[in-house]
């Protein structure tokens, strides 16, 4: 109809609209678009960031200690770390020697262990995380573990594991760890053979620094 129009658009252009008539006066159709310009306002992208907090046991007391003689290769002791049932990333293990008499460098294990009734059972660690100490080394140990995407979603039992020195260490010698009081206790292997047992109420001075 002669009325008629005809509507063009798109997108990052102004509409425009022409009539049928005009159309048909033309011989060679070509309908030229505005670019239309509008800026956006301004878009804030953000992220909580994961809060910072610290399980375990902080102690690095020189009075009271706990550890190994020079011919407990292959024991074990760690403490329970509350986790709360809230996922954590785990970024550092620490631990602080009060008293080191060995005259040979010793490497212990870091075991992570699942528990039940808060007994220890399953070690969840996929990797052996090796932790070198020098003879006579003393004073605050930090591990960091933020390669090994540990994430800890129970409580768990935090243990560390002798199990080789390079060379040889004396009769009479050993290496202590802080204790701290009011903790839920320490618990003790002699052997990776042997049973777990919990002794007193003094837990040996081991924690995570985590995220959540």
């Amino acid at each position: 109809m002669e009325g008629d129009q005809i509507r063009v658009s798109a997108i990052g252009y102004e509409a425009k609209t022409i009539t049928v008539q005009e159309l048909l006066l033309k011989k060679n159709i070509r309908i030229d678009l505005v670019e239309d310009i509008n800026e956006l306002h301004e878009v804030v992208i953000s992220t909580r960031g994961l809060k910072k907090k610290n399980l375990g046991n902080k102690t690095s007391s020189k009075f009271v200690s706990t550890g190994f003689g020079y011919d407990q290769l292959g024991s074990e002791i760690g403490i329970e770390i509350a986790v709360r049932k809230q996922p954590v990333y785990v970024d550092t293990f620490n631990f602080n020697i009060s008293h080191n008499r060995l005259s040979a460098k010793a490497l212990f294990r870091l075991n992570i262990y699942e528990t039940d009734r808060d007994k220890p059972t399953k070690n969840i660690m996929t990797e052996n995380i090796i932790i070198p100490i020098d003879a006579k080394q003393t004073g605050l140990i930090s591990v960091d573990l933020t390669g090994y995407n540990i994430v800890l979603r129970d409580n768990v039992i935090a243990t560390l594991e002798w199990v080789k020195n390079e060379g040889v260490n004396n009769k009479g010698e050993a290496i202590y760890f802080s204790l701290g009081v009011f903790n839920s206790g320490t618990w003790v292997r002699r052997s990776r053979e042997g049973q777990f047992k919990k002794h007193g109420n003094m837990g040996v001075g081991f924690n995570f620094d985590v995220r959540n």
